[in-house]
């Protein structure tokens, strides 16, 4: 069963009200809820994430059949419940969370050599779009979406490049600025990507001469440049998933993997984060360039852990010392203070005994006038 699945959850609903022994239409909604919620435990268990996303779809189907929004007590028992489940769900079996896996160099050979074993177009396309994002960093929606039309190769002080424009990426949706996929052909890189990409292009821009009247006009080839994949990113990610199995690699290999990996690759090289954020050209408010620096934390060579706890060390130390010197200047002012509340008093009795006098040698003066 699937949490996604609204079509059986509602036939779920109509199960355990036809099951239920007391008289389900006289149970309050919370119940009908508890009812329900029961029938749904009985269900094998799924993956932890999928309570999570299916909570959602489970407060739809509560709703429809209530024929009312759901109340605060029935949200917080249906969130409860798929708490429980997931944690059950985490005992049972050892789950990892979906995020793209960190790829080093032997780990993109081998599944490039096992990808291009096969022969197959679909799997060789893969096998390329990857090595395109683990070079130049870019999303695998954006290699797929390249087209032959938009290809150059340029040279710069004697290094030769790749460049495809991108038409629309997912932070430039309305073509609002110019941006170009640029991937370096002549360093030697991890796998041989250069003289595929070159073959490709030649292969495909070989095209045709056919003439019109007294001039010949060269056949300009367009579309894509990955064809076979149709700049489908599920599909790039399930061959990569499948042939990275085959290879016995160890890591949830998906579509991501290759933008991850030229991530953490520059943090080690010593970029900032800030850096890495303008070339991989992420919006200013995104939030994975936090997202991308814990898988670098969590995969340093230098013991991110330790580095971690060094920090948090740190910090409690500087708080300490930061209230100890708090606490000492406010005791420092602590007998002044008392000093002053000890002196009001006298202060208080000193100008009262005055005011008394001049009352006295006033009232003395008044008299002695009147006598006169």
């Amino acid at each position: 069963m699937t949490f996604l699945n609204r079509k059986e959850l509602e036939g779920l609903w109509k199960v355990a009200e036809q099951l239920t022994l007391e008289n389900f239409e006289a149970a309050n909604d919370e119940e009908k809820v508890d009812i329900f919620l029961d029938r749904l435990s009985r269900r094998p268990l799924q993956k932890a994430y999928t309570y999570q996303r299916g909570s959602s779809v489970i407060l739809d189907v509560v709703e429809t059949e209530l024929g009312k929004p759901a109340t605060a007590a029935i949200k917080r028992k249906v969130k409860n419940w798929a708490t429980r489940r997931a944690r059950e769900s985490s005992k049972e079996t050892l789950q990892y969370p979906k995020q793209a896996g960190l790829l080093e160099d032997e780990d993109v050979i081998i599944l490039w050599k096992e990808l291009l074993k096969s022969g197959k177009p679909k799997p060789k396309e893969a096998a390329l779009a990857l090595a395109i994002c683990y070079i130049s960093g870019a999303r695998m929606g954006e290699a797929l979406s390249i087209r032959i039309e938009d290809c150059q190769f340029k040279k710069d002080s004697g290094n030769e490049f790749f460049e495809a424009h991108l038409r629309s990426t997912k932070t430039n949706p309305f073509a609002q600025r110019k941006e170009t996929l640029t991937l370096p052909l002549s360093v030697e890189h991890a796998v041989p990507a250069a003289s595929e990409i070159k073959k490709l292009c030649h292969n495909k821009k070989s095209g045709k001469r056919i003439t019109t009247g007294s001039s010949r006009i060269k056949n300009k080839p367009k579309g894509l440049l990955f064809p076979a994949l149709d700049g489908c990113t599920r599909t790039a990610s399930d061959y990569l998933a499948r042939y990275a199995k085959n290879a016995n690699l160890e890591k949830p290999v998906s579509a991501h993997s290759g933008r991850v990996s030229y991530y953490v690759r520059g943090r080690r090289a010593g970029l900032s984060q800030a850096e890495l954020t303008h070339t991989l050209r992420w919006a200013p408010t995104s939030r994975m360039p936090d997202y991308y620096e814990r898988t670098h934390m969590e995969t340093a060579p230098d013991g991110a852990p330790t580095r971690i706890a060094e920090a948090r060390r740190e910090k409690r130390q500087k708080n300490q010392a930061a209230k100890a010197e708090k606490k000492g200047s406010s005791s420092s002012t602590e007998p002044q203070e008392a000093a002053e509340t000890r002196q009001e008093p006298r202060v208080r009795s000193s100008r009262k005994a005055r005011l008394k006098a001049e009352e006295s040698i006033k009232n003395w003066l008044e008299n002695s006038d009147s006598e006169n």
